[in-house]
């Protein structure tokens, strides 16, 4: 069940802008159980048109 409404997938010109340039991403989450917000920061590449999202190793 999502928070948010369904789309069709286009991408707003201004998140279509961002994403033309590899940069990092951070994502914040709610834990299933918990409840408190979980923030993960994803590095990501834009290679021919195709947008390549890569995890960088955190510290345990």
């Amino acid at each position: 069940m999502s928070n948010y409404p369904a789309t069709d997938g286009a991408l707003d010109e201004r998140v279509r802008r961002a994403l033309s340039r590899g940069h990092t991403i951070d994502i914040t989450t709610t834990g299933r159980r918990s409840g408190l917000p979980r923030r993960i920061e994803l590095v990501f590449h834009n290679i021919d048109g195709h947008i390549v999202i890569s995890g960088l190793p955190g510290r345990r």
